[in-house]
């Protein structure tokens, strides 16, 4: 019976994660919010790397891009092309998905729970001409990753997503088997230091 209700409970508390993060993104508040302001309405809804005190806060995010990408260019053993596939996890509204096909022509997956930005992500995709290299994928990544992709992706991408998972290190050895032999995961995420106190991180992240 304990086992029972702790499972009920951990099950309920997984639901209410999930309602959490909808209407953190995917509600019509929302989306006008990210789509305005956050990442400066160019797309991006992460942090941003401001560079030079002149720079707008949609260069910034986009620089947040750019250098996870540049690390991921170093990492990989050869270079990233039109045959290698890269997964996005919580891919949003696919700026930096888009920013990452038109930089390495590769097939980019986005993996997120909110329909309404995947649709938003697609709609992008095909004003760019890029919808034959982008698909978004609706799903929640507490209930793992589709079978079918083990040993898939060349990269894993992921900007500010695992903070809204409930099970980090299931989540990991998710991406893990999904990886290709020598894939490279590269990540940005919202952490604190030893000495920082929980209880304010939880307005952000779970």
């Amino acid at each position: 019976i304990f086992f029972r209700l702790t499972l009920l409970r951990a099950m309920a508390a997984a639901d209410g994660l999930v309602d959490k993060v909808l209407h953190q993104y995917d509600s019509p508040a929302a989306m006008c919010f990210y789509n305005t302001v956050m990442g400066g309405g160019a797309g991006n809804i992460h942090y941003g790397i401001f560079r030079h005190t002149t720079e707008t806060l949609a260069e910034a995010s986009q620089n947040a891009v750019d250098y996870l990408a540049d690390q991921i260019r170093w990492l990989v053993r050869n270079p990233l092309g039109p045959s290698h596939k890269m997964l996005d996890l919580g891919s949003g509204t696919g700026a930096a998905a888009m920013s990452n096909v038109e930089r390495f022509g590769c097939h980019v997956t986005g993996f997120n729970l909110c329909p309404n930005q995947n649709a938003q992500a697609e709609a992008e995709a095909a004003r760019m001409g890029f919808q034959d290299r982008f698909t978004a994928v609706t799903g929640n990544f507490d209930q793992g990753l589709p079978e079918d992709w083990t040993e898939s992706f060349d990269v894993v991408w992921s900007e500010e997503s695992l903070c809204h998972s409930a099970d980090k290190a299931k989540l990991i050895a998710e991406v893990a088997r999904c990886m290709k032999p020598g894939a490279v995961f590269g990540l940005t995420d919202i952490m604190a230091g030893g000495g920082a106190p929980p209880h304010p991180l939880k307005t952000i992240t779970h």
